[in-house]
């Protein structure tokens, strides 16, 4: 195939292994560049302007051109087409629209024409693939939301797609959906809309295009998208069927409801795809947000992710009876989902020829491989100074039930993960949440992601953010409000952060948030962050220190109270020390009154051991030595709860209630993100608040001494 088509010069590494469609425009293609050992790929779109011979024969004949009159009618059609692409070049930041990569034209040399070759990424087009992608109401309303999204973006850039549809539908492998080919696009300020002179697909086109109607605006894209909605939640009808009901909606026939969509999403669909423009939703933002507030109602309905799962509300309901449920089951569930080591060699293995079956290679192969990537990379193990060995750190990994997330970003770098790729292991392998876009150290991570570029790349960007002068700060105009304006835009539109520019603009205005931080607590001694110095930082050091002096004060009364005189009459929380903390949350001996069996429980302490609150993590956070992190806040506030006497004559779903509502509104203080419950260790935590005697469940995890082989599903 690739000794068939020629490319461009400057595109000799990529390789074209076979065709993916073509169309009246040209063909595209699947091709592949390797990188040391490693395979990308794209796919490229090769179009010719014009098509062939006989496209200027047809303008000669039927239109009576002479030869003037041809060459200007596909030098029209050229520019278009390169102002199209323009535009599109601006579209690349989006994360629903299809990105392209790369961009070429070749001028013929024995007559007018050319050839134009556009790079893209590759991606699995939704037409034929509907039944894998498109399970329930669920997966379609997420992808009305994800193309409404793109349609925003489109907007912006004073761009109407014209042809949305099923075939121009594309999901990355982890089910976001992109919106691709804009081959006949049209721009407000363009009277030639494009390349191809097209004007959509008649079985998803709008009414006034249809029509011929000269005058329309972006609601012809609603349109097409509730069609596509509303075929995907009706079944696709036989072409005979289709026919026929395309032929009514087009003559102004109101479509019945979908029969397998609910009544508020069928609302939803009917309304973009009302005949008469005004009865539509004004803008693609209208209809994502009435998209948003379905699927956030149903999450609640359905307790799916949400806040308080299904066992934590049956739980509370229990307790309100005086009765205690079995919470062995739910923590086997848990455990399930806590599998680092063996997502990572799935990755890995899937990356790599082993030219063996997965359960052939051995732990040890994974380890060489993750040690050569690291040194390959120049990626080091740990952002803070470590004399932990790659080698070292990588068993460990393989056999983690969980990491943190600086690990994580680490193995992107290693690995060259492409920024999504690295959000797919933050949120479903870790159980996290996505980029924080509020540290300046996520934020360079993900535009070096984005871009392919290394560790040391990044740690280029670390020191220019951190040579950003508070004098320079003054100077600028990052009001508090600018900079979350700036936040919002880019947790709306995260591709923003592709751009390098734009990536140095928003690290000034970190920084200058920061530097405002720092001055509200001047006298606090806090440096506002070790790796990267942040706003967030500066809270979290602020709010962990006072969880620190009320821990101690909590762990005194109690001890006070427990041995009577205890260290003498003259002793106050000054007493207490980070050893003294670490011993009542992780070294107690239960009662027996916590409901976990001894396998579960040992388990979980050793998939928890980066989290335990060790009187040397509490001695490096105070000294400023390490930075705060949202588990560190979750364990002392927990703490705080667990030793409070006053609820220990109450309903016990009241410490549940109070602690989540006090650590909701205490993490985002510190630009952290809300408590999730697909976390592990935070869904523990909560779990533990609902027992009589908190600390007993939770320090049972570390007392279980026993020996037990840990196995990990397949």
């Amino acid at each position: 195939m690739e000794n068939e088509v020629q490319l461009p010069g400057n595109w000799s590494e990529w390789k074209i292994t076979r065709e993916l469609g073509k169309g009246g425009y040209g063909h595209v293609y699947y091709a592949e560049k390797n990188v040391d050992g490693r395979n990308y790929p794209s796919a490229i779109k090769i179009i010719n302007i014009p098509k062939d011979n006989a496209a200027r024969e047809s303008l000669q004949k039927e239109l009576n051109y002479d030869e003037q009159q041809i060459n200007k009618f596909f030098e029209g059609i050229y520019e278009a087409c390169k102002r199209e692409f323009d535009a599109m070049a601006t579209l690349k930041a989006h994360t629903n629209i299809v990105s392209v990569e790369d961009f070429s034209t070749e001028e013929r040399k024995d007559r007018i024409g050319w050839t134009i070759y556009l790079r893209m990424e590759y991606l699995t087009c939704l037409s034929g693939h509907q039944s894998e992608f498109i399970k329930n109401e669920d997966d379609a309303i997420k992808l009305g939301i994800d193309l409404c999204t793109g349609l925003e973006y489109c907007a912006k850039a004073d761009i109407i797609h014209r042809d949305i549809k099923p075939s121009n539908i594309f999901v990355t492998e982890f089910g976001d959906f992109k919106l691709g080919d804009f081959g006949i696009a049209k721009t407000h300020s363009s009277s030639v809309s494009t390349y191809t002179q097209g004007r959509g697909t008649d079985f998803y086109m709008a009414p006034e295009i249809f029509h011929g109607k000269k005058e329309y605006d972006a609601t012809v894209d609603l349109y097409s998208l509730g069609l596509v909605l509303y075929n995907l939640m009706n079944g696709f009808c036989e072409p005979e069927k289709l026919a026929e009901a395309n032929d009514k909606r087009l003559d102004g026939e109101e479509l019945p409801p979908p029969v397998n969509a609910s009544k508020e999403f069928s609302d939803i669909i009917l309304k973009a795809c009302s005949y008469d423009p005004h009865k539509r939703y004004e803008n693609a933002a209208q209809m994502r947000t009435a998209l948003k507030k379905l699927q956030q109602k149903r999450e609640q309905e359905d307790s799916t992710g949400n806040i308080i799962p299904d066992f934590l509300k049956q739980k509370v309901s229990k307790s309100v009876d005086g009765t205690d449920p079995e919470d062995d089951s739910i923590i086997r569930d848990l455990l399930l989902i806590m599998d680092f080591g063996y997502d990572l060699k799935r990755f890995i293995y899937k990356r790599t020829t082993f030219n063996k079956p997965f359960a052939d290679v051995s732990d040890q192969e994974y380890v060489n491989f993750i040690t050569k990537s690291f040194l390959e990379t120049q990626t080091p193990v740990s952002m803070q100074p470590t004399t932990r060995d790659i080698r070292t750190a990588a068993e460990s990994w393989i056999s983690a039930s969980t990491v943190k997330r600086e690990t994580v970003l680490l193995l992107g770098f290693a690995f060259r993960m492409k920024y999504y790729v690295v959000s797919y292991f933050l949120t479903k392998h870790i159980h996290e949440y996505d980029f924080d876009f509020m540290s300046p150290m996520e934020v360079i991570c993900f535009h070096c992601f984005w871009n392919h570029k290394s560790f040391q790349k990044a740690k280029e960007y670390f020191r220019q953010y951190e040579a950003i002068s508070k004098e320079e700060c003054k100077k600028s105009t990052y009001s508090e409000a600018s900079v979350q304006q700036l936040i919002s835009d880019v947790q709306r539109r995260k591709g923003l952060l592709g751009d390098e520019s734009f990536l140095m603009e928003y690290l000034h205005a970190l920084r200058a948030r920061y530097f405002r931080a720092l001055s509200a607590y001047a006298d606090s001694g806090v440096s506002g962050g070790l790796v990267l110095k942040s706003a967030g930082q500066v809270h979290a050091q602020l709010e962990f220190r006072r969880l620190y002096q009320e821990a101690c004060a909590k762990a005194y009364k109690v001890l006070s109270k427990d041995t009577g005189n205890w260290q003498g009459n003259n002793c106050s929380a000054t007493v207490i020390t980070p050893s003294t903390l670490e011993n009542m949350l992780c070294s107690g001996i239960g009662n027996g009154s916590d409901n976990l069996e001894e396998s579960s429980a040992r388990r979980l302490g050793i998939a928890f051991r980066d989290y335990r609150m060790t009187r040397y993590r509490i001695d490096s956070l105070l000294m400023g030595k390490a930075d705060v992190e949202r588990t560190d806040l979750i364990t002392l506030e927990f703490f705080l709860f667990a030793v409070d006497s006053s609820y220990y004559n109450d309903p016990k779903f009241r410490r549940f209630i109070d602690f989540y509502w006090e650590i909701d509104d205490e993490l985002p203080f510190c630009d952290m993100s809300p408590l999730s419950t697909l976390n592990p260790y935070e869904l523990f935590i909560l779990m533990s608040t609902m027992e009589e005697r908190p600390l007993d469940k939770y320090n049972a995890i570390w007392t279980h001494s026993y020996e037990m082989k840990i196995t990990y599903h397949n």
